[in-house]
């Protein structure tokens, strides 16, 4: 498996989406890279959606780099950086879900902390998406 994080793709003129998440009908590089499974959604450091994915070993990969904005809008990574992102987005869930469970028994106090602790995870997770751009 390979691993790569890219931008959506608008669907009409194909282009990269890197400068808005606005578009009428937009998609992730499937045509582009058979395969591509998303494993990750997140934001740029401008805001701007992104995605992490799992692509098939025999696609070929190659980073693009977006005309309009400079930014690689298809960046090969590496199988270390992928895992150490998904890490913090999979503790990030781990905690949401232990945060309901605390709701549900009326731990509300329990809760909030639990919350506040995934948004920390997710935070740490964009950051280390944002140290590969």
């Amino acid at each position: 498996m390979q691993y790569i994080k890219h931008y959506w793709v608008e669907c009409d003129s194909r282009n990269y989406l890197c400068e808005t998440n606005s578009a009428k009908a937009k998609t992730h590089p499937v045509l582009e890279y058979p395969g591509l499974d998303v494993k990750i959604w997140a934001q740029d450091s401008s805001g701007i959606d992104i995605c992490l994915s799992e692509v098939p070993d025999n696609v070929t990969i190659t980073d693009i780099i977006d005309g309009n904005s400079g930014k690689k809008a298809v960046q090969k990574i590496t199988f270390d950086q992928f895992s150490s992102i998904k890490t913090y987005f999979d503790q990030h869930d781990s905690l949401i879900e232990e945060s309901f469970q605390a709701e549900f028994s009326g731990d509300e106090s329990t809760a909030e902390a639990k919350r506040i602790e995934a948004e920390a995870k997710r935070n740490e997770g964009i950051s280390e998406i944002h140290n590969i751009l």
